[in-house]
């Protein structure tokens, strides 16, 4: 998988843990969300480190996540 399905994926996991854990448990709520959060920029760090902008380099887009849909090819 790219790097980019974890950058979104991430936080959107732990958007939907943090629906299962109850309301007056603030400081877990708080907790995974600042953990999703650093997670989410360390790997964006990450990813600009990796970005090669070299000069006359017309390839297309750097970061891509291809999928196959249904046996689409």
């Amino acid at each position: 998988m790219s790097i980019l399905t974890y950058i979104i994926g991430g936080p959107f996991l732990a958007a939907l843990l943090l629906c299962a854990v109850p309301r007056n448990y603030k400081l877990i709520m708080r907790l995974v969300a600042v953990v999703a959060a650093f997670i989410s920029m360390i790997l964006a760090i990450v990813m600009f480190w990796r970005f090669n902008q070299a000069p006359g380099d017309a390839d297309g887009y750097k970061f891509v996540q291809e999928i196959s849909w249904w046996g689409v090819q």
